[in-house]
C-alpha cells in the first residue's frame, strides 16, 4: 500500500495536467453568457408545466424556494426540508419521511432559513444527485459518463446551479426494482483516476490517495440537495433552474447505475419482508448466528478477492447461461450481461452482474440482488422469494467456502475474532418469561432492545429480533389471562367485558381501533384535529342525517409526525386552546410504540375517549421491523387485546383509538403489511374531491370514506368542510336510509328502515310501533320480506348503542304500574346539546333554558275555558299521569312532555293584571314555595297578580322562575320579540 506521501507525488504528477486539460476544455465567459441568454429566450416564450401537468404561474422561476414549494414546482414524492446555508435545522430529516406542507411550515416558522433542500435516496422514490463543484470535477464527469454526459447548459434532466462557474447539480431517479439494491449507498465521490469510493467506509488514508482538487459526488441515501430559489450562504445570490425538465428528473443513465452497482455491497439485513413467516423451526439452528455468516462473506477482504474471479463458475453458473455467449462491458465499473434465467432474451444481454462487486439484475423482470439471493432464487425455483432462512443462508456459504479453499466455520470465528458463545439450555417458558421481565423492567427501549436480542443469541434463537420477542410476549398474555394455560375464556367472562359506548353516535364508538390513511399533504392531521374538537368540546355533528351530540371526553394526541412548532399553529387555526378552555387536549411526544408501559399509565391517568397518534410511521421507526413485516402490525393487534380489558395487568381504559398513517407512493392504499388491516375495526381514507364534487360542495373540502368496518359502515362517506373562517364542519353525506350491496343498488337496509321510521314520527314508539312502521314502509316500497320483531328488536338496540336511538320505560297504568313498555325516539342534539325528554316530576331535570323561556319570554293571553286533553303516546291508557311524551316534534326529534290539563276555570280576558285559579294543583307563594290552589301569586318586583294554573305550576328555585317544558295546546304564546316563541329551545 502506498504511503500518504507518494500519494501525494501521484497527485502533482497526474492532477496538475489534468487541471491544465480541464482549464483548456472550459467554456469561455462568453460562450456561458450565450448559453444563458438562450435559455432566458427559451422560458420567455414557452409556458412550463409541473410533473403532474399543471401549468406554472408565470415569472415561477423568480420565487423562493418555499414558494416554488407551495406552488408544487418540485415533484409531490420529494422529501423536502428546510435549511439554513446548506444544512438542515431539523433532525432526524435523512431518516424519517416528510410532508411537504410540514417542510413548508417549518420554512415559515423559521426566521433563520434561507431555503428548502431534498432528500435524496429512498426517501424522495430513489432520488440520485450529481454535484459537480467545478470545471476539474465536470471533466471527471466526462470521462465517467462516456457519451452520457450532459454538457452544462444542455441537460436532459432536472439541473441546477449556485451561479459560481462550473457548479452544477443534475439529479436522477432510480429505478424501483434497484432500491434495495443501493440501500447502503450513502456519497460516491470520485477519485483522480476514475474510481469511485463508498463515504459510508472512507479513511484519511482512502481520501488522500483519491483527491480530485474539486468535488465530483454522487448523493444518494441519507445526503441531500439545496434546492432552487435558496439562498447560498456564500454568494448570497440564489440558486436557479439549469433544466427544469417539467419538473420530473431523468431515470438515471446506464454509466450511473454501473458505478452504484459496483459499490453496493450484500451486507443486507439477513431477512426481509414476510421471509420470518417461512422459518418452520423455533431456533435457527447453524453453527454460528446468521448475521455474522453474512458479515464474513460479504466483508472479509480474503473471502472476497478469492470469489469475484470465480463469480461464473460458482454463482452465475445457470443452465439458461449455456444458450447466450458472457458479454463484458467497457469501463472502469464492468458489466458482465448474458440472457436471464427466468424469461427469454431477445438481445441476450438483460442480465447483468457487476464483475467487482458481484450484484445483478434484470432489466426485464425488474429484479435484483447479491450472491446469496441468486443462488436462493435459483435453488427455490423463485425469482420473487426473499433472502436465504438461515439454514438455506449456511449450506450456500459453506459450499462456497469449502470451493475456494476456507474451512467453515472454523475460518469465519477466527476472521471474527469471536467464538460462539456458549447457548443456555432453556426451556421456552424460561425463555418468554425472561423476556417479559426485561420489558418490564428496563424501560429505556434501546437498552430493551439490547437486552432482548443478547438474550435471544445467549439462548440460541438467532431468527428472533425485538420486535418478534416482543409480539411473542403479546401472544402468550393472551394466553396467560386464563386460567389452567387454556385459551378458553371463563363461564363470566362477559361480567368483564367494558361495553361499547358511543363517542360520535353512529359513527365512532370505543374500545375500537381505526387506521386513517392518504397520500401526503391531503390534511389527515388537520381532520383529527377538527374530530378531536368536536370530542372535546361535546359539539353537534351530522350523522346520517340527523343531528347528534358528541359524548364529551378527553382527548390524548400523540405527536412523533412533526413538531411541536408545527403543531402549535394547526391548534391555533382550529381555536384550540390547551392551556385554557380545552384543557381536554392533552399532548404527549417522543412516544415510541415499544413503550407499551408508558403508553398504559398514561392513559389510565389521562382516561381519553379519544387516542390519535400521529402517526404510525413516526411512532414505529425506532422499531425492528419494517412496514412490510408481519411483526410491524403487532403492537396494534396488543393494543387492540388491552383496550378495555381491565381485567388485565397490562389492560387500560376503553378508548377510541386512531392511527394516522400514509399511503404508498402509487396512493392504492396504505403502506406496509396487509395485517394491518385486520388489527383495526376501520380503515378510513380521506382524498381530495374532483372537479364535478368540487362544484357541488366547494374546494375546501375532502372526502372521507370509510374502507374496512366492523360496523356495518363499509362505503359510507363523510364530507370534511372548512370555511372562510378556518372553522371545520364534519357532515355524514350517508343517508338515514340507503340500499345494501356493494353499490348500494341492493335491497332497503332494513336497519335504515327502523331509523326512518323513527325519523318521520311524531312521538315516541313502541317496538310493535316500529315494527308496523317498517312493514308499511317495505310494503309501500314493493317489498313482501318484513323482518320479524326480534330482528326490530336488534335493529333499535344497535342504533340504541351507537347513540342514535333513545329508548325510554314508561310505567304501564294502574296501581301497582306493571311492566314498563320502552319507547324508541331518536336520539337528536337541539341547540347546544342533546334534547332529553323532561320529566315533569322532576323539577331538577327541567333544562334550563325551558326555566328561562317561561320566565323571560312567555306571558299568558288566554286559559283554556274546558279541559284539553292531549293525545297519549300509542299503547299508553288515558287514564295514565305518568312518563307523559313531549307532543311537539322536528324530525322526529322531540322537545319536552305531552301533559293533560284538567282546568275548566274561565279567564276574563279583559284582566289584565290578575285572574283567579281555581284549578288543583301546585303554586308558587311570595316565598318561592306552593301556594293554595285558587290563590294567586304575587311579584315582589312589579306587583304584578297572574293566575297559575294548575298544568301551568311554577316553582321558584334559588332565585329562578321555573316552570313545564310545554303549555297545553290552545294556550296561545307569546315572545317578546313577536318572533317564534320555540326558538329559544334551538
Amino acid at each position: 500500500m502506498q504511503t500518504i506521501s507518494t500519494a501525494n507525488d501521484i497527485d502533482e504528477a497526474v492532477l496538475t495536467p489534468l487541471v491544465a486539460e480541464a482549464e483548456a476544455d472550459a467554456p469561455t465567459f462568453q460562450e456561458n453568457l450565450a448559453a444563458k441568454a438562450a435559455h432566458e429566450i427559451q422560458r420567455e416564450t414557452a409556458a412550463e408545466t409541473n410533473a403532474e401537468g399543471k401549468e406554472l404561474p408565470e415569472g415561477w422561476r423568480g420565487l423562493l424556494a418555499v414558494q416554488m414549494a407551495q406552488k408544487k414546482v418540485f415533484p409531490k414524492e420529494w422529501n423536502l426540508m428546510g435549511v439554513k446555508g446548506k444544512d438542515a435545522f431539523k433532525k432526524g430529516w435523512n431518516t424519517e419521511p416528510k410532508r411537504q406542507a410540514d417542510a413548508i411550515a417549518d420554512v415559515l416558522t423559521y426566521r433563520s432559513a434561507t431555503g428548502m433542500g431534498v432528500v435524496t435516496g429512498s426517501l424522495s422514490g430513489g432520488l440520485v444527485a450529481i454535484d459537480l463543484d467545478g470545471w476539474v470535477a465536470d471533466k471527471a464527469y466526462t470521462a465517467a459518463a462516456g457519451e452520457e454526459y450532459e454538457p452544462y447548459g444542455e441537460e436532459k434532466t432536472m439541473s441546477w446551479t449556485s451561479g459560481k462557474e462550473g457548479r452544477r447539480q443534475l439529479l436522477y431517479r432510480v429505478p424501483e426494482y434497484l432500491l434495495p439494491l443501493f440501500s447502503e449507498i450513502t456519497t460516491l465521490t470520485a477519485t483522480w483516476n476514475g474510481r469511485f469510493f463508498n463515504d459510508v467506509k472512507k479513511t484519511k488514508h482512502s481520501i488522500e490517495e483519491g483527491k480530485l482538487g474539486e468535488d465530483f459526488v454522487i448523493r444518494y441515501n441519507k445526503s441531500m440537495s439545496v434546492l432552487p430559489g435558496s439562498i447560498h450562504p456564500d454568494t448570497k445570490k440564489r440558486y436557479r433552474f439549469l433544466s427544469y425538465n417539467g419538473g420530473m428528473p431523468a431515470e438515471a443513465p446506464q454509466w450511473l447505475i454501473d458505478v452504484m452497482k459496483s459499490n453496493a455491497t450484500g451486507a443486507f439485513k439477513f431477512l426481509d419482508a414476510e421471509d420470518v413467516k417461512d422459518i418452520k423451526h423455533e431456533t435457527a439452528r447453524t453453527k454460528v448466528p446468521p448475521n455474522q455468516i453474512r458479515g464474513w462473506f460479504f466483508n472479509n477482504h480474503d473471502v472476497r478477492m478469492a470469489l469475484m474471479p470465480r463469480l461464473q463458475e460458482l454463482v452465475f453458473n445457470h443452465p439458461e447461461f449455456d444458450n447466450y455467449t458472457w458479454v463484458e462491458g467497457s469501463g472502469d465499473n464492468p458489466q458482465m450481461q448474458n440472457g436471464c434465467p427466468w424469461h427469454k432474451s431477445s438481445s441476450g444481454t438483460a442480465f447483468q452482474y457487476a464483475k467487482n462487486a458481484g450484484v445483478w439484475d434484470c432489466k426485464a423482470c425488474k429484479v435484483s440482488g447479491d450472491e446469496l439471493d441468486f443462488i436462493h432464487k435459483v435453488r427455490t425455483g423463485d425469482m420473487y422469494a426473499g433472502r436465504p432462512d438461515p439454514e438455506s443462508l449456511e449450506t450456500y456459504v459453506s459450499e462456497i467456502a469449502e470451493k475456494l479453499g476456507f474451512k467453515y466455520p472454523e475460518d469465519l470465528q477466527a476472521a471474527q475474532k469471536t467464538m460462539e458463545v456458549p447457548k443456555e439450555e432453556i426451556s421456552v417458558r424460561q425463555f418468554l418469561d425472561r423476556a417479559r421481565k426485561i420489558i418490564k423492567e428496563v424501560t429505556n427501549p434501546a437498552e430493551q432492545s439490547v437486552e432482548l436480542m443478547d438474550l435471544a443469541e445467549r439462548c440460541g434463537r438467532y431468527k428472533y429480533k425485538a420486535s418478534d420477542i416482543r409480539a411473542l410476549i403479546a401472544r402468550d398474555n393472551e394466553f396467560q389471562r386464563n386460567k389452567d394455560n387454556t385459551l378458553k375464556r371463563p363461564t363470566e367472562w362477559q361480567l368483564n367485558v367494558s361495553p361499547e359506548e358511543y363517542i360520535i353516535p353512529g359513527f365512532l364508538r370505543r374500545p375500537s381501533q381505526v387506521l386513517l390513511h392518504s397520500r401526503g399533504g391531503v390534511g389527515k392531521t388537520e381532520y383529527m384535529l377538527a374530530l378531536a374538537k368536536a370530542v372535546g368540546r361535546g359539539e353537534v355533528m351530522d350523522i346520517r342525517g340527523i343531528p347528534v351530540k358528541c359524548a364529551p371526553g378527553n382527548v390524548l394526541w400523540i405527536s412523533g409526525d412533526q413538531s411541536e412548532t408545527r403543531l402549535a399553529a394547526q391548534l391555533d387555526r382550529m381555536g384550540i386552546e390547551s392551556y385554557g378552555k380545552d384543557s381536554w387536549f392533552h399532548l404527549v411526544s417522543d412516544w415510541r410504540i415499544d413503550l407499551p408501559g408508558e403508553f398504559n399509565k398514561i392513559v389510565k391517568e389521562l382516561e381519553p375517549s379519544l387516542i390519535v397518534i400521529d402517526s404510525l410511521g413516526s411512532v414505529s421507526d425506532l422499531g425492528d421491523a419494517k412496514e412490510n413485516e408481519g411483526a410491524y402490525a403487532a403492537p396494534l393487534y396488543d393494543i387492540s387485546r388491552r383496550n378495555g380489558a381491565l381485567d388485565l395487568e397490562d389492560g387500560f381504559p376503553s378508548a377510541a383509538v386512531v392511527w394516522i398513517h400514509h399511503n404508498t407512493k402509487d396512493n392504492v392504499g396504505f403502506r406496509g403489511t396487509d395485517r394491518l388491516m385486520g388489527a383495526v375495526d376501520e380503515t378510513w381514507e380521506i382524498r381530495e374531491l374532483t372537479e364535478e364534487e368540487e362544484a357541488e360542495h366547494g374546494v375546501n373540502s375532502r372526502i372521507l370514506t370509510i374502507g374496512k368496518s366492523r360496523f356495518d359502515r363499509s362505503g359510507d362517506r363523510l364530507l370534511v368542510t372548512r370555511d372562510h373562517n378556518l372553522n371545520y364542519e364534519i357532515k355524514d353525506l350517508t343517508p338515514t336510509l340507503h340500499r345494501m350491496g356493494v353499490n348500494r343498488n341492493g335491497e332497503l337496509d332494513p336497519a335504515g328502515v327502523v331509523l326512518e321510521v323513527l325519523r318521520a314520527a311524531e312521538q315516541p314508539m313502541t317496538q310493535d310501533a316500529v315494527r308496523e312502521g317498517v312493514k308499511e314502509y317495505l310494503q309501500a316500497e314493493g317489498h313482501d320480506r318484513i323482518p320479524k320483531t326480534g330482528a326490530i328488536y336488534k335493529y333499535l338496540t344497535g342504533w340504541v348503542v351507537d347513540g342514535m336511538v333513545r329508548a325510554e320505560a314508561v310505567k304501564g297504568s294502574g296501581a301497582k304500574g306493571g311492566r314498563p313498555t320502552k319507547y324508541y325516539s331518536l336520539a337528536c342534539a337541539r341547540g347546544e346539546g342533546v334534547n332529553e325528554i323532561t320529566d315533569l316530576d322532576n323539577v331538577d331535570s327541567w333544562p334550563r333554558k325551558v326555566f328561562e323561556f317561561f320566565h323571560g319570554a312567555l306571558r299568558i293571553v288566554k286559559k283554556p275555558s274546558s279541559a284539553t286533553t292531549v293525545k297519549q303516546p300509542p299503547g299508553s291508557s288515558p287514564e295514565s299521569e305518568e312518563g307523559s311524551f313531549t307532543g311537539t316534534s322536528a324530525g322526529g326529534c322531540f322537545t319536552g312532555h305531552e301533559t293533560t290539563s284538567n282546568s275548566d276555570t274561565a279567564v276574563d280576558p279583559e284582566d289584565e293584571n290578575g285572574c283567579s285559579t281555581d284549578p288543583p294543583g301546585l303554586r308558587v307563594g311570595e316565598a318561592g314555595g306552593p301556594v293554595e290552589e285558587g290563590q294567586t301569586k304575587v311579584s315582589p318586583e312589579d306587583e304584578e297578580i297572574c293566575t297559575v294554573p294548575a298544568d301551568l305550576c311554577t316553582v321558584q328555585v334559588n332565585g329562578i322562575l321555573q316552570g313545564p317544558a310545554l303549555p297545553p295546546e290552545d294556550v296561545r304564546l307569546t315572545d317578546e320579540t313577536d318572533g317564534d316563541p320555540w326558538a329559544k329551545f334551538d
